[in-house]
């Protein structure tokens, strides 16, 4: 069970914020903090539990020290803060409530740490950013030579022109791919910029989780389908 290391991942996250104090130079590679680092990280963290957050930390972890040409250790502080961000990452999702455990990945990773410190607008609308995101990746990956459009054009143009098929070629796989092409496009306009409509728009965290749960649903299809 991935709870199994929370604990032990709380307790190094402290250790790591704790290093971060201390001065940045160490005296050579032999430093107990440095093999510590190498060897910890990540253990205890299964890629297929978290595989977002341990990716970010592996290759964070190979840019943490940056040794001289006098063999000293210089502690990188971005790898250092890129690691904590993502153990952040996994002990808020260790923390929070089971309805996080139907959320894509991707989204996790973009609005769970933002909903528990209680930015609910912000947790929403980084969800949804997290959507377009996606579709532009995956259209690009089959255009590469092309300007990739944004927001609802790019929707439009993803699922109304069948550059990404959600459906077959079935009567029913056509509605089902006209569906979602006009709930991608519904879901870009009405979520991924709210300030757009209203400048006074705070949501609770029931609403924020609804439109998470949503964009979840949307990105899972996506992928389903890739």
């Amino acid at each position: 069970m991935k709870n199994d290391h929370l604990q032990e991942i709380k307790r190094f996250r402290e250790q790591l914020a704790n290093i971060g104090q201390t001065p940045r130079i160490f005296s050579s590679p032999a430093d107990a903090i440095y093999f510590q680092i190498r060897k910890d990280i990540p253990e205890g963290l299964h890629i297929e539990d978290y595989p977002v957050q341990v990716q970010i930390i592996s290759v964070a972890k190979k840019s943490l020290f940056m040794v001289t040409p006098t063999n000293q250790l210089f502690l990188n502080p971005i790898a250092l803060g890129q690691i904590i961000s993502g153990l952040d990452a996994i002990i808020a999702e260790e923390s929070a409530p089971s309805s996080w455990n139907c959320v894509h990945p991707r989204i996790k990773t973009a609005s769970m740490k933002l909903f528990l410190d209680g930015h609910y607008t912000d947790a929403a609308v980084d969800a949804f950013i997290e959507i377009n995101d996606a579709v532009k990746e995956l259209y690009k990956e089959r255009h590469p030579e092309e300007e990739v459009p944004d927001g609802v054009d790019l929707m439009h143009k993803a699922f109304g022109t069948n550059e990404l098929k959600l459906g077959d070629d079935t009567e029913t796989g056509k509605n089902i791919q006209q569906g979602f092409h006009f709930m991608f496009a519904g879901a870009i306009s009405a979520f991924r910029n709210p300030k757009a409509h209203s400048n006074k728009e705070i949501i609770t965290a029931e609403e924020a989780m609804r439109r998470i749960m949503f964009a979840s649903s949307l990105l899972y299809k996506l992928y389903d389908n890739k």
